[in-house]
């Protein structure tokens, strides 16, 4: 299963973009809401992604914000291999919260229930998170000592270090988002 702190991704995705990096054509990207590219996901070999979770805020009227933005993220997809028959698309979970506010803990908390529950039920083989948030060393540590293989995928801009050391796999999705990464 992938988890996706879509928070992280979208706030490192307009660092960079800040900074003057430019973007690949196939990125998706609405302001502090999602960044999202279909080649976001890289596992080797055959392995069946049961389900892409996109964690994120949105603002402006609450219940067509949420619907909007919900209806948004199921459009995106991501490769899987030819031979798969689930689903190639994201599912949403997306909260509210008002537009003056900085940030929240809903999508980290969220997010966290969510992979240690299909890890404690055994639902997952493989914890594939893609985030740069170092508040998530304690769980994936967690999916580690329970025999699951741990994935990170992030952008440089925001990434803790340790995220890095702390995952069986780290994919670098610099070049998946910008070009001349």
């Amino acid at each position: 299963m992938v988890f996706v702190d879509g928070e992280n991704l979208v706030c490192s995705y307009q660092r960079m973009l800040a900074e003057g990096r430019v973007p690949q054509h196939n990125v998706s990207h609405k302001e502090d809401t999602y960044a999202w590219a279909p080649e976001s996901i890289r596992i080797e070999g055959l392995y069946e992604i049961v389900r892409t979770a996109y964690y994120t805020y949105t603002t402006g009227p609450k219940d067509s914000a949420v619907m909007s933005t919900s209806s948004e993220l199921k459009d995106l997809g991501f490769q899987r291999h030819l031979g798969s028959q689930m689903p190639d698309r994201l599912h949403p979970v997306v909260f509210w919260k008002r537009k003056e506010a900085r940030s929240g803990k809903g999508v980290d908390i969220q997010l966290t229930i969510d992979a240690l529950m299909h890890t404690y039920e055994g639902n997952l083989d493989i914890l594939y998170l893609v985030s740069g948030d170092g508040d998530f060393r304690p769980m994936l540590q967690e999916a580690i000592r329970k025999g699951k293989q741990v994935y990170v995928a992030a952008l440089s801009n925001g990434l803790n270090e340790e995220l890095k050391y702390a995952a069986d796999v780290f994919v670098p999705l610099d070049s998946v988002y910008f070009k001349n990464a």
